[in-house]
């Protein structure tokens, strides 16, 4: 009975590890340094596949950002989280910030797809986090962001897809409004240019302090 009681524990330890995933999410600012192209592209046919929850775009170019990015593109899109619950997934002339890496045959992949009229506030592939533990939710926003890294630091560094070598992890804490964006049933981390590391450090910090005045505020109201 007792092996049995064992076994049980086991295989539910099991499982619940399995689907409690870490979570990496790039910051904007590790996006410009590390991907070999960017750019925005312009949505020209949505084509839906399951349902509301997925589709699949076509995009031109519109304007280059970094390296040589290509002129069309097509690429997955799915629902996690709207900014706008009621506005449409993807519209046609919807314009994304896209981020290609590339796998050590050459061949490029994006690996961040970002709606900058109708950006997500879920999904760690979909999102625009910055290294002031923001998730931005405008054009604007996102664009000053990564165009102001690019300027900043215009030669780059680009990593090949699985070169974890560079991505400077930051575990995200729960005060933060990124975590919520991507936590999955275990730890979460921002990918972090290596100059901005204590930035960063020093900004969850002082998020964390202002939470816990917040909270003390409330328990202390509550109280009266």
């Amino acid at each position: 009975m007792k092996q049995l009681a064992i076994l049980i524990f086991a295989v539910f330890w099991l499982c619940t590890t399995a689907q409690a995933e870490i979570s990496v999410v790039p910051s904007l600012e590790w996006l410009a340094d590390h991907c070999i192209d960017s750019g925005i592209y312009v949505v020209t046919k949505v084509k839906e596949e399951d349902g509301k929850n997925s589709v699949k775009l076509h995009m031109t170019l519109k304007r280059g950002l970094r390296g040589t990015p290509t002129k069309e593109t097509e690429q997955g899109y799915y629902k996690r989280r709207l900014s706008e619950p009621n506005r449409a997934l993807v519209k046609k002339g919807d314009e994304f910030l896209i981020c290609f890496q590339y796998y050590n045959t050459g061949e490029k992949r994006a690996i961040q797809t970002i709606n900058l009229d109708h950006p997500q506030t879920a999904g760690y592939s979909v999102i625009a986090a910055s290294c002031e533990l923001k998730l931005l939710k405008t054009k604007k926003d996102i664009l000053t962001v990564f165009e102001g890294r690019l300027k900043s630091h215009p030669k780059g560094d680009p990593v090949e897809i699985g070169d974890y070598s560079k991505d400077n992890r930051f575990e995200l804490r729960g005060h933060t409004e990124i975590f919520r964006a991507v936590y999955g049933g275990s730890a979460c981390y921002l990918r972090v240019p290596k100059d901005l590391v204590e930035k960063v450090r020093t900004e969850s910090q002082r998020q964390e302090l202002e939470a816990n005045k917040a909270l003390e505020r409330t328990h202390n109201n509550a109280r009266r």
